[in-house]
């Protein structure tokens, strides 16, 4: 008998919209219980539904005549191909993660189509048939229309988890294909939203994301994504594409909430057509607010410009485009800074009960000196970043390319020849503020070197362990630590640190957190230490050989060009 039921861990389903599709499907129904279809068994395991005559609904967006049954359509006749109706019990296809109901090949996906048994005689070569049943005879499916939007093929497309980011994508292999009415492309994909309609040739249909259970399916997802593509960190916040959660603003899907603060919540983003994955910060705002947020953007396109060029440019995140509108009839507006790369976590991870707290010191030695890389382009540029600790020091890739950015470059500021007055609780993080920034008795001003002590601190908590000293006020400043244990706290731990050999990287920190910043360590010589000499150089081939990779694919291009 046809399975009717619903899996635990089936995840989506691709549901008959209009009489072609309904009729079609049932006759792939009869044809796969048949008991001499052997070599469909299967495709069984993907569809659901009963053979036999179906009751049509009305859909919300078709008004049928008043004289008509209020019950729904009382003749086939009532029922146009060229509409799109709610069938009751309506036969569809299923994406599932239960065992024994994967794809044939995995790693390509679910391929749907009206199969080949020619050139895959025990299986057809797709998971989803489409109606009418292909034979030996025949490979395809010609429909009665000329229309080339109504052609069906032997393997007309697939749905497939792309393996880096675990989003679920539809791929047309040949034309035929509509999404929301408008057509896919050949060698073409579109990444779905929760429910989408679509179109293959003549058959509509419903395609809905739903799961029982959001942990279970992603549980399996995890587990099939490793096996599959050997995939072992995932990017959480795009995971559970396409989700009910998820928002769509123009061309972008907004995914799972990657970072929060008291005025913004920061997104993963993808782009329907092209795929390509940023960071997106959530602003709503009202009128007074929203000028700091011009500001704000001000200084993302003030460093963009001028760091662009620089060699170290891509270890900082980097403003990508801005999306706006308007909330009427309330006085708020809600702004989308799109930025990239998107950082799968950041170093706050590295913590003792972090989801990366077992990573080698190689791999966060590389990290570490990649966000100093990136430090030193904004320094080059002229800029001081103000506020660096673990939360804005963001990972891009682990395993075997380890890749580090820093960001939220939101209160950088220009350095200047007289540089900048202290002043208590301008910006930056307490934990993180060197003493000039907000304690003029250090120095009458402060330039980059703010940037130096705070990194200092992040390579404290990333390569020698937990920080002993408060993090709750600034220690630099009298009346905020007036008993100075903390103090006392952070000077014990630095003289530790410069007991250990000159060449050691606990040595390099206690010189990077030095109270003086006219005797604190400068970034080169920070670059040149001994501790970290090989895998800047490692850092370094890497970048060299990436961009002439770059170089060749864009010379080639231009000469495939030319010819």
């Amino acid at each position: 008998m046809p399975d009717t039921g619903v899996a635990e861990l089936d995840f989506a389903s691709l549901t008959a919209a209009n009489p072609r599709a309904v009729r079609g499907m049932q006759s792939v129904l009869e044809v796969i219980y048949d008991q001499a279809s052997h070599n469909l068994e299967h495709q069984r395991k993907f569809i659901r539904g009963q053979a036999g005559a179906l009751a049509a609904t009305r859909s919300p967006a078709f008004t049928p005549d008043p004289d008509q049954s209020s019950s729904g359509f009382t003749t086939e006749a009532d029922l146009s191909d060229d509409e799109e109706y709610s069938f009751d019990g309506a036969p569809c296809y299923v994406l599932s993660l239960e065992e024994g109901v994967g794809p044939l090949n995995p790693q390509l996906g679910w391929w749907f189509g009206t199969g080949d048994l020619v050139r895959y005689p025990e299986s057809g070569g797709v998971d989803l048939l489409l109606p009418p049943h292909a034979s030996e005879h025949q490979s395809h499916l010609l429909s009665e229309s000329p229309s080339t939007t109504n052609l069906v093929y032997a393997r007309q497309g697939y749905f497939a988890f792309d393996s880096k980011y675990g989003r679920l994508w539809l791929h047309a292999r040949h034309k035929g294909i509509r999404v929301e009415d408008r057509p896919l492309a050949p060698r073409s994909k579109i990444l779905l939203e929760s429910r989408a309609r679509i179109s293959i040739g003549p058959f509509r249909f419903i395609f809905e994301f739903k799961v029982s259970d959001e942990a279970s399916f992603q549980r399996a997802k995890k587990r099939a994504l490793t096996e599959y593509y050997g995939q072992e960190k995932r990017y959480e916040a795009t995971s559970a594409t396409p989700s009910t959660h998820d928002v769509r603003i123009e061309n972008w899907i907004l995914h799972g909430v990657v970072g929060a603060s008291a005025v913004s919540l920061v997104h993963a983003a993808s782009h329907v057509r092209s795929g390509e994955v940023v960071a997106v910060k959530r602003l709503r705002l009202s009128t007074k607010e929203g000028d700091v947020a011009t500001k704000e953007l001000q200084v993302y396109d003030e460093i963009l410009a001028s760091i662009r060029e620089h060699r170290y440019s891509k270890f900082v995140m980097q403003k990508h485009s801005v999306l706006a509108h308007d909330r009427p009839p309330t006085p708020y507006r809600e702004v989308y800074l799109l930025w990239k790369p998107l950082a799968l976590g950041d170093f706050a991870e590295f913590r003792p009960k972090g989801r990366w707290r077992v990573e080698f010191e190689t791999v966060k030695k590389r990290l570490f000196v990649q966000t100093l890389l990136g430090l030193s382009a904004l320094h080059d540029c002229g800029w001081i970043h103000r506020d660096l600790k673990p939360t804005n020091l963001g990972v891009v890739e682990l395993g075997e390319r380890p890749f580090a950015i820093i960001m939220d470059e939101g209160q950088a500021i220009c350095q200047t020849s007289d540089g900048h007055k202290p002043r208590v609780g301008h910006c930056g993080t307490v934990g993180y503020l060197a003493p000039e920034l907000e304690n003029g008795a250090f120095a009458s001003t402060y330039g980059k070197e703010v940037d130096i002590w705070s990194m200092g601190v992040v390579a404290y908590f990333l390569l020698v362990g937990k920080i002993t000293w408060s993090c709750e006020y600034n220690m630099f400043v009298p009346e905020r630590d007036a008993q100075g244990p903390s103090l006392w706290k952070f000077r014990e731990a630095r003289a530790r640190l410069m007991c250990r050999p000159e060449d050691s990287v606990e040595h390099l920190i206690g010189g990077m957190m030095e109270e003086d910043p006219r005797r604190r360590l400068s970034m080169p010589e920070i670059l040149a230490h001994p501790a970290l000499r090989d895998v800047r150089k490692a850092v370094d081939d890497r970048s060299d050989t990436e961009r002439q990779v770059g170089q060749k694919r864009g010379h080639d291009a231009l000469h495939a060009g030319v010819a």
